[in-house]
C-alpha cells in the first residue's frame, strides 16, 4: 500500500497539529491520488506555539474518500484506524527531514507520496517509545583461595 504525508499547517486550519486526530481520523485535500483505499496518511506540523518544530501527530489508514465540507478542498480522507502519537514526535530534528522538504516542496505540495527512506523515518519516530533498562549488575563471583 501506498504511504502519504500531508502538513497541517496551523494558520490555515487555525488549530495546532496537536488538536489534531483520534478516531475518525482525517485530512482535507484537492488531490485525489488513484484509489487511496487502504493507504497509510501521516500528519505532519507546528502548534500555535511561536517557532514551533514539526511534529508527527497520528497516522491513518485510509477506509474512505468523502466531498469536503470545507470549500477550500475538494476531499476528506477518512478512517477509524490509526495512531495518535502521544507525546508528539519532533520531526525538524531528523537527519532525514530536508529530504521530507525536498520531497513535499517545504510543505507546499500538498499531500504528498513518500520516499522509501522517508517512510523509514517516519516509521522509526513512530515505534512505541520504550523504558531504557538498566545495566545489569554482574553477580560477584566467588574469589577461590589458592592451594
Amino acid at each position: 500500500m501506498l504511504h502519504f504525508v500531508q502538513y497541517h499547517s496551523p494558520e490555515v486550519m487555525e488549530c495546532g497539529v496537536d488538536e489534531v486526530g483520534s478516531p475518525p481520523f482525517g485530512v482535507l485535500t484537492s488531490k485525489a491520488p488513484d484509489n487511496p483505499i487502504g493507504s497509510t496518511v501521516w500528519i505532519v506540523g507546528k502548534t500555535l506555539q511561536a517557532h514551533s518544530p514539526v511534529y508527527l501527530a497520528c497516522s491513518f489508514v485510509v477506509d474512505d474518500v468523502l466531498a469536503s465540507l470545507d470549500p477550500r478542498f475538494l476531499y476528506e480522507y477518512v478512517g477509524e484506524e490509526g495512531v495518535n502519537y502521544d507525546p508528539l514526535r519532533c520531526v525538524s530534528d531528523q537527519e532525514w527531514y530536508p529530504q521530507l522538504l525536498r520531497l513535499t516542496g517545504n510543505f507546499r505540495f500538498g499531500l504528498t507520496e513518500v520516499s522509501p527512506s522517508v517512510l523509514e523515518g517516519l516509521r522509526a519516530i513512530a515505534a512505541p517509545r520504550r523504558k531504557s533498562a538498566q545495566p545489569r549488575k554482574r553477580p560477584a563471583s566467588p574469589r577461590r583461595k589458592r592451594q
